[in-house]
């Protein structure tokens, strides 16, 4: 048999001389598999959908509406880790670093607070200014992704409050299953008050000054 005919004999047929192996080359299982629906992957080889494996840990959503007195130009630079001292009575941080001094993109600073978890570290992953920033939270418990979203209304601001927290742990779930809505709500209601003030006085809101007016 010629050796044309002896190589296209041996492609229909399924055999591969050695002869005319080359090196072998890995191939991903990632790149025989095609997506089929929410947690569900094709093997595009000809196998059957597979099923991904769904983790057990907490992920809860929250989401809120600040009526705020300011402009977006206006309110936008308070939502900074330095700025924060001069509105926001119980604001302490650990800047851990900023080229620009204050809030910009890649930003790093860590927090502290009570039932919290321990010390936390935030990155600020995205910044547009004056439209939005977002912070990615994260201690030994639980991860936050928090974005604050500002639109202009009227001579004000409208600012959404939203936050993607998930459990790292069985501790952390239970931190997640007990932050609840009305906590998170109560939380936002006494920032617009807060920054409000200091939107319009120039001062910040204090002590019992706060529990009042919340």
């Amino acid at each position: 048999m010629r050796t044309q005919n002896r190589r296209d004999f041996m492609r229909l047929s399924g055999m591969v001389p050695f002869a005319l192996r080359t090196s072998p080359v890995a191939v991903s299982p990632v790149a025989c598999l095609e997506f089929h629906g929410f947690g569900s992957f094709r093997n595009t080889t000809g196998g059957h959908p597979m099923r991904m494996k769904t983790t057990d840990n907490e992920r809860n959503f929250k989401r809120s509406t600040q009526t705020l007195l300011g402009t977006p130009e206006q309110v936008f630079p308070l939502l900074c880790p330095v700025r924060e001292y001069e509105w926001l009575e119980d604001w302490h941080c650990n800047l851990i670093y900023t080229e620009s001094g204050i809030a910009e993109l890649d930003c790093i600073f860590t927090t502290e607070f009570p039932g919290e978890g321990g010390t936390e570290t935030w990155v600020v992953s995205d910044y547009v200014p004056s439209e939005r920033i977002e912070f990615v939270r994260f201690n030994s418990l639980r991860t936050i992704r928090y974005t604050i979203h500002l639109e202009p209304d009227g001579s004000g601001t409208k600012a959404v409050w939203e936050q993607v927290i998930t459990g790292l742990n069985e501790a952390g779930n239970e931190w997640v299953r007990g932050y609840k809505d009305e906590k998170f709500e109560g939380i936002i209601r006494r920032l617009e008050k807060q920054i409000n003030h200091f939107l319009t006085t120039g001062r910040m809101l204090k002590g019992a000054e706060v529990e009042v007016q919340a």
